[in-house]
């Protein structure tokens, strides 16, 4: 399970509960997840 919480005025990304990634926005967070969706 992918959670977004939001930290400082960024996003931060865990998954299955461990620290994934940090991203900018929402938004960015988000095409990132999809981008890796589809590289997958």
């Amino acid at each position: 399970m992918v959670e977004l919480n939001f930290v400082d005025g960024h996003v931060e990304v865990y998954k299955d509960g461990k620290f994934w990634f940090s991203a900018d926005s929402q938004i960015e967070a988000k095409s990132e997840l999809e981008a890796m969706d589809e590289a997958a």
